[in-house]
């Protein structure tokens, strides 16, 4: 979860042939950015043998790298995954009924927490039930019941859904 603390814990190497080794710990943000303690400390090229906390304040896949001299450096991630869906702002004021033949339009737009680039698309759905992908501007040709529904997705397939009903009459 995005602002949680974790704690990295000491690592304890050993080696029976060459008991001096050198050893060493690097903590790398999502964004390829060097991760820092709580405490300040820049975790590149730190002790093992060290107790850390660092708070996750990235979405995405961190990296823990353990280097040991004569050993292949061991890798291990930690995932801050998105869960919290996209906030949709519909920018047209719907009435409650309209008449037979009259336009609507759609504009709407959406934030997100994580996503800068995100779609709004949007269908709608007349009395009869049936569903249309809506472009810029619709013309109603049946009364009835009618609905628009705005879709926004961010990048972790997070989804916010925003539905306005209308009345439509007969001439």
């Amino acid at each position: 979860q995005q602002g949680a603390i974790i704690c990295l814990f000491p690592v304890i190497c050993m080696d029976m042939i060459a008991p001096e080794t050198n050893s060493s710990m690097t903590f790398i943000a999502p964004d390829g950015s060097v991760v820092t303690t709580v405490d300040a400390i820049k975790l590149d090229g730190v002790d093992i043998g060290g107790a850390y906390k660092v708070k996750l304040n990235q979405y995405g896949k961190y990296k823990i790298m353990y280097n040991v001299d004569g050993i292949l450096p061991l890798e291990f991630n930690v995932t801050v995954i998105d869960t919290v869906s996209p906030e949709i702002n519909v920018e047209v004021d719907y009435k409650q009924s309209y008449k037979v033949g009259d336009t609507i339009t759609f504009k709407a737009t959406a934030t997100d927490n994580y996503s800068s680039e995100l779609n709004v698309f949007v269908n709608i759905t007349d009395s009869l039930g049936r569903t249309r992908v809506a472009k810029d501007e619709y013309t109603f040709i049946m009364a009835g019941l009618h609905s628009v529904s705005y879709y926004a997705f961010d990048k972790q397939g997070n989804y916010a859904v925003k539905v306005i009903q209308m009345y439509v009459e007969e001439k």
